[in-house]
């Protein structure tokens, strides 16, 4: 912004704001795909063992809550056992999508560090 003269600051500061907007949709949809494909990757290899009907297959890889609904009402120690995976796979995405954040974001504050100026 203080590269623009007076006359286009309006334009600049909505141009970064549609920026910061973008960026923030593309985040939030980048860091879930990843938390989503990964539990439901490890959710897949903790259920496939057991021949659980399809219907309830997918209510339990659908989310976390699912998954600890059908637990809840399965009870027991296939109950236990499912909480278990479910939160062991939701912390393993939860893992790789904010990894993969602040990966991002370190890789943004080198390229402002380098690039804008010392003032």
């Amino acid at each position: 912004m203080g590269s623009l003269p007076s006359a286009h600051t309006g334009v600049g500061a909505a141009t970064n704001s549609s920026f910061m907007q973008v960026g923030g949709a593309l985040g939030v949809a980048v860091v879930g795909s990843l938390l989503s494909t990964r539990y439901e990757h490890h959710i897949d290899a903790a259920i496939a063992p057991y021949h659980v009907p399809s219907a309830i297959a997918e209510t339990i890889r659908g989310s976390l809550g699912s998954a600890l609904e059908v637990a809840h009402r399965i009870g027991g120690l296939t109950g236990e056992a499912l909480v278990h995976a479910a939160h062991t796979a939701f912390i393993s995405g939860t893992s790789l999508g904010l990894g993969v954040a602040a990966i991002v974001v370190l890789a943004g504050a080198l390229v402002a560090l380098a690039a804008l100026p010392g003032r």
